[in-house]
């Protein structure tokens, strides 16, 4: 359905109109492509041809459905559509698969100009995934300080309980020196030998926070 010529647009559509020269917008590094009110593609320049993937003759004078059938059914079209009727500036940001199969972004601002409207597109892959490794770092650095607290309080308990078996060693050392030999003091005997066996595995258990952080590194290369 072809929409009504309305002419009537923003200061910025106004001066994109001025400005709307074969070598100022083909220098542009933003994709530009103006869309005209029966959705056929009126101009793109060369960054909107990288952008697409395609051709400037496999877009100049076909419509967008023409050329991305169901195009018309996405949320990026309904901003477009807005645009077009309403005559007002939006913008969108868009998820796109390039034709090797990998993901990107892109930023869109639908600017109204009196035979359609102008798109701008720019490419953000770079930031999104920017903006996707800064929050898995953060996640890591949150997981790293969980395992801070816990090998802080791991360690605490660790001291603690190697300071209570220690005074049972030494008590039962105590006891033993002043038993005769028998089963008593070999009952003695055995209880400090198995009280400095739990020192030592406790020792053992208190990892230090330098082997912690080996650890997750470990975890995160496997």
């Amino acid at each position: 359905m072809r929409l009504p010529q309305l002419v009537c647009q923003s200061a910025l559509g106004m001066a994109i109109c001025e400005l709307m020269t074969p070598e100022v917008l083909g220098s542009l590094h933003e994709g530009c492509q103006v869309i005209d009110f029966d959705w056929r593609y009126l101009y793109v320049n060369d960054a909107l041809l990288q952008h697409a993937e395609k051709t400037r003759e496999e877009l100049i004078g076909n419509t967008m459905m023409e050329c991305y059938p169901g195009i018309d059914e996405t949320p990026m079209f309904e901003r477009l559509r807005r645009s077009m009727l309403d005559r007002v500036e939006c913008s969108h940001s868009s998820p796109f698969a390039r034709c090797d199969g990998s993901r990107g972004w892109f930023e869109l601002r639908f600017i109204p100009v009196p035979r359609g409207v102008c798109v701008l597109s720019l490419d953000v892959t770079a930031t999104k995934r920017a903006a996707e490794e800064l929050e898995r770092v953060q996640g890591q650095l949150k997981e790293a300080s969980r395992y801070e607290i816990v090998g802080r309080q791991a360690g605490e308990v660790a001291h603690d309980l190697i300071n209570l078996l220690s005074v049972i060693a030494g008590l039962t050392d105590l006891i033993a020196a002043d038993l005769p030999e028998g089963a008593l003091k070999a009952d003695i005997d055995e209880v400090r030998s198995t009280a400095l066996s739990a020192v030592e595995l406790t020792r053992k258990l208190s990892v230090p926070r330098t082997a912690l952080a080996s650890a997750r590194e470990t975890d995160e290369v496997t």
